[in-house]
């Protein structure tokens, strides 16, 4: 019987025609009245959220989901957002129905709301088969279990509690490469890419591994 559920998604932005849609209003520092400084102050802000895109769900999207059940092999899938998201919504609610744990790392704070927000883009009510209401208030199934949250106690300092820094200091392996360059990798380079994603979740597995949980 299956035990354990790794999990991790790499996103990029959407396109740019997307993204006007949603793009806010920006403004400039009080400070500044030279109209040449407003109008760069400006484009800067605007710049910085493009370039951030990918990581909120109304201007980003999942372009590859990675997991593996306990020592197995990772696999990665890619292909149309919404199939991605009907098959892992798939994997959670069964870890849900069994009752064993699906780990993930900070997947309180990115991967479980962005998943649920873009189900909802796509028509799909997913929070409700994730989610428990506790007195009006809605949480996380206690089996998607967040490594990352136990790892630093639930502190509000996530200083050093990325997943590279973490597998570093365990000495179980080497985070190479960002999830900025995921998608531009995952056109030019797929091999390298999924090598990338793999990783990640092998790390993930041997994190949680070691932390015994």
């Amino acid at each position: 019987m299956k035990q354990r559920y790794y999990y991790d998604f790499e996103t990029q932005g959407l396109p740019e025609a997307d993204l006007l849609r949603v793009i806010p209003e920006f403004e400039a520092p009080g400070n500044i009245k030279d109209p040449t400084k407003i109008a760069a102050a400006i484009a800067e802000k605007k710049a910085d959220w493009i370039d951030k895109a990918a990581l909120k769900a109304i201007s980003g999207k999942i372009v590859a989901t990675t997991a593996a059940w306990d020592d197995e092999e990772p696999i990665m899938q890619t292909g149309e957002e919404k199939d991605l998201i009907v098959a892992m919504l798939a994997s959670l609610k069964d870890c849900i129905s069994l009752g064993v744990p699906a780990y993930g790392w900070n997947s309180s704070g990115f991967d479980l709301p962005f998943l649920c927000q873009r189900a909802a883009v796509h028509g799909i009510p997913a929070f409700k088969h994730l989610m428990v209401n506790v007195r009006g208030r809605f949480y996380w199934h206690e089996s998607l279990v967040d490594a990352k949250l136990i790892w630093s106690n639930y502190s509000p300092d996530h200083t050093g509690t990325s997943l590279k820094t973490v597998s570093a200091a365990l000495g179980t392996g080497i985070k190479d490469g960002s999830g900025k360059d995921f998608a531009e990798l995952l056109l030019t380079d797929r091999a390298k890419a999924e090598s990338y994603a793999k990783n990640d979740v092998a790390l993930l597995r041997e994190a949680v591994k070691r932390m015994g949980i």
